[in-house]
Order: structure tokens, then C-alpha cells, then sequence
């Protein structure tokens, strides 16, 4: 009996966990939809990323919904709603792994995604005549495209990549090896240092790997929630409470 109710509470308490959770991706989803930083980078590099936000918005109001789901079952001691509960919470976790699993088969390709979507981009118009990728370059502190000198004008290069920075691997005069792609593009002014396919990809990659975290705790908690649940179904069932 005490093993019975510490099973009921623990369930009680990982679905109140998974209902936090819930909101906190509708959280992230809201915070990519309004974020400028990231509305930047969705334009300059022509990603995608709002429909995996509207994603994980649905994502975050199912999490809601069955964690509201579990902690009734629980504390109602109802098979039902705990037989439901386990098939929806299963569900999720076959829809995460198949989502991690394309990532990781997608992940290579990246860096060739990343640096083709900007050549692209500055083809289409080039960075002097783009306003939102001179603030992209300001905001990921980078210049140009695959090289310091991709995609301006030729008569005007390195707009808006000045910079102030003292940090010397960020900005400064660049060197003979760093203008090795632009050898007729050499430059007395400090700018940013890195060009911007580098920048974006670090940058998706630090996320990716915040990410791959959060989704191994969230997908293991999953587990345990599916485990805790079949559990107190059958004590339920061998009490005779269906």
C-alpha cells in the first residue's frame, strides 16, 4: 500500500512536472515567434524556422493537455484516464524519436544548407541594399557571406561590418590570411572577423546541442511517466478499482 501511493503521488508529481514543461515549450515557440534577433536570421537565411515554431506551440498545448490528463488519472485512480494518458504520452515519444533521428541524418548538411542560403540571399540583392542583413551582421557580429567579402557590391564592400569590439579575434583590421579568398579586397578599417556562414552555424549549433539536452531529460522523464503508469493501472486493476 505505501509503494501503491508513493506510485500515485510520484505520477502526480512527473505529470505536474510534464505540464511545466508543456508550458515552457509553449514559451520557447512564443519566444522564437517574436524574438528580432531570430526574425533576422529567419530573412537573411531564408529558414524555416517559424513553421517548427508553430510546431512546438501545438506541441506544448498537447503536453498540457496530457499532463492534465495524467495528474486526474492518478489522483482519481482511474484506468481509463491512465490507459489514455500512457497511449498519448507513448505517441510523443515515437514522434520525438522520429524527429531526432531526422536531425541527426539532416545535422551534416548544415554548414552546405547554411552557406548556400546566404550566397542566395546576397545574390538576390546584395548586402549594401539589404537593410536586414547589415543589422544581421551587427547582431551575430560577422561580415559578408562564405568569405569576409561575399556578397557586396564590389565598389562598396564591408558595409555596416564596422566595428568598435576589443576583442581582437572578433574585430579588427583583417589579415593577408584572412582576406585569403579576397585578395583584391584588402581593408585599413576594423570590421568583424568571421564571415557570417560561420557565425550561423555556430550559432544553430549551441542551440542544437541546448536542444538534443532538454529533449534526452524530457524524452527519459517520458519514459518513466509510461513505466510509473502501467504500473499503478494494474495495482488499480488488482484492487478492483476499473
Amino acid at each position: 500500500m505505501c509503494v501503491y501511493k508513493i506510485a500515485k503521488y510520484l505520477l502526480f508529481a512527473f505529470n505536474f512536472c510534464f505540464w511545466l514543461a508543456g508550458a515552457a515549450t509553449l514559451g520557447v515557440a512564443i519566444w522564437v515567434l517574436v524574438d528580432d534577433d531570430i526574425s533576422d536570421v529567419v530573412e537573411v537565411a531564408d529558414i524555416s524556422i517559424y513553421t517548427g515554431s508553430y510546431v512546438l506551440i501545438v506541441a506544448g498545448a498537447v503536453m498540457l493537455i496530457v499532463g492534465f490528463a495524467g495528474c486526474c488519472g492518478a489522483i482519481k485512480e482511474s484506468t481509463c484516464l491512465l490507459g489514455l494518458y500512457t497511449v498519448c504520452l507513448f505517441a510523443i515519444f515515437a514522434l520525438e524519436v522520429g524527429a531526432a533521428i531526422w536531425a541527426f541524418l539532416e545535422f551534416n548538411t548544415l554548414q552546405e544548407g547554411i552557406d548556400q542560403a546566404l550566397n542566395e540571399t546576397t545574390t538576390k540583392t546584395n548586402i549594401n541594399n539589404d537593410d536586414s542583413y547589415q543589422t544581421f551582421q551587427q547582431n551575430f557580429k560577422c561580415c559578408g557571406t562564405t568569405t569576409l567579402c561575399g556578397g557586396f557590391d564590389p565598389s562598396a564592400l564591408y558595409v555596416n561590418c564596422e566595428c568598435t569590439d576589443s576583442d581582437k579575434s572578433v574585430c579588427g583590421v583583417p589579415s593577408k590570411a584572412q582576406l585569403d579568398d579576397c585578395p583584391n579586397y584588402t581593408t585599413t578599417q576594423k570590421i568583424y572577423l568571421t564571415p557570417c556562414n560561420d557565425a550561423l552555424y555556430d550559432f544553430v549549433d549551441d542551440n542544437m546541442l541546448l536542444l538534443a539536452g532538454v529533449a534526452l531529460g524530457i524524452g527519459l522523464a517520458e519514459l518513466l511517466g509510461m513505466v510509473i503508469a502501467m504500473c499503478l493501472c494494474c495495482k488499480i486493476k488488482d484492487k478492483g478499482d476499473i
